[in-house]
């Protein structure tokens, strides 16, 4: 059984962070038990719910980023938990990922990150290989920054709405007439091309026999035979083909251009999380999830969703604290997710990754540490830029 034992809810120029000790447990009505599904599998009862109505603190200001702790108990077991909303409707308000250090390799922490940024709000964001290199498809201002792979959800926010999808995306290089499709962007080498921006670091990091093309503003300076890790221009790209590879003619001098598709517009921002958690409000959550692994542990979690009226939503759970937040299993957040409104959900990185942070203060109380952990990236949450 869980039942909603405290929340306080504030806008973004109203911060106060509720203590444990300031809550007070209520009655709580019963709810109908919701399903849990994936994968098409026969759906599975979810442990019956319970929920106390939100307590009648009031949001001091309406404001288009809104920041809410509420507490949930789950057979007795508390969990504290954190929601920012965020109406994407509003001018001036915009949702961005951020990688550490503007590359794709390396890790910073959410708050350094936030601080450098101006984001009014972060919240750490997905899965990542090691050395930080995304998982998959990252957008930022409408630009490429990493390729979706076509297996899991993609947030994606675009003309002031947001949606969930999954996205494959495709590399194309056009030479003069000629075109070639390439295989991998800002990553390493799995097949025979690929294609690196100043964002993947200073130089392609190859150190193979191969065929490269150097282009800079658009132009091709070189096509060469490279061995050694090659310069990436800070406007251009370095295009890595196979040994054997021929141009009818030499491409030198000629106006190249690298087109991801599917393109985005101008400003919109998209990122890969993982499978769906809630869909059409009905819990999709099962006993495990790539990149997640077993959903039956009681651990910290974090996700990102839309509720209806088209809002978009971040919670982080904490975990890891047995007398302060236990965390949760997959199931118990699909729950949450949906006692909380929302349409549509995904998790995102969990476990001693999960951290929040509004107003310059991180809200919750990460299982790795007061400050968290270093992250390869975060979402940054912005008024007024």
């Amino acid at each position: 059984m869980i039942a909603v034992i405290a929340a306080v809810s504030l806008g973004v120029s109203a911060f106060l962070y509720a203590c444990s000790d300031k809550t007070k447990k209520t009655t709580a009505p019963q709810l109908t038990p919701g399903m849990s599904q994936q994968n098409n599998e026969t759906p599975i009862p979810s442990p019956n719910m319970s929920s106390a109505q939100p307590s009648d603190n009031k949001k001091e200001e309406e404001s288009a980023v809104q920041f809410e702790e509420k507490v949930f108990e789950f057979n007795g077991r508390p969990n504290r938990v954190f929601i920012l909303t965020v109406d994407i409707t509003e001018p001036g308000i915009s949702v961005e990922p951020y990688l550490s250090f503007n590359r794709i390799f390396g890790f910073e922490n959410l708050r350094d990150m936030a601080e450098k940024t101006g984001a009014v709000a972060a919240v750490n964001s997905g899965f990542f290989f090691e050395y930080g290199r995304p998982s998959g498809l990252v957008v930022i201002d409408g630009e490429a920054i990493s390729p979706g792979t076509g297996k899991f959800q993609s947030l994606v926010i675009e003309n002031g709405k947001a949606r969930f999808e999954i996205i494959e995306s495709t590399i194309v290089l056009k030479v003069g007439t000629q075109e070639i499709t390439l295989d991998m962007f800002n990553q390493p080498p799995g097949g025979s091309s690929a294609v690196f921006s100043s964002i993947y670091g200073s130089t392609d990091r190859l150190g193979y026999l191969r065929k490269v093309l150097i282009i800079e503003n658009g132009i091709v300076l070189e096509y060469r035979i490279a061995e050694k890790a090659v310069k990436i221009p800070k406007n251009g790209y370095v295009i890595a083909l196979p040994s054997d590879h021929t141009f009818s003619e030499d491409p030198a001098g000629f106006e190249a251009v690298i087109d991801i598709i599917p393109s985005f517009s101008p400003g919109a921002m998209a990122y890969e999380c993982a499978s769906m958690l809630v869909k059409d409000g009905i819990s999709m959550a099962g006993d495990t999830m790539p990149w997640v692994g077993n959903l039956n542990h009681y651990d910290p979690r974090t996700c990102v969703g839309i509720f209806e009226d088209g809002k978009l939503g971040f919670v982080v759970i904490d975990g890891r604290q047995d007398d302060y937040s236990s965390g949760t299993t997959g199931r118990e957040t699909a729950d949450v997710l949906i006692e909380l409104g929302f349409t549509d959900a995904v998790m995102l990185d969990g476990g001693g990754s999960s951290q929040m942070i509004y107003e310059d203060n991180t809200v919750n109380s990460p299982s790795s540490g007061p400050d968290g952990r270093p992250l390869a990236g975060g979402f940054m949450i912005f008024m007024d830029k």
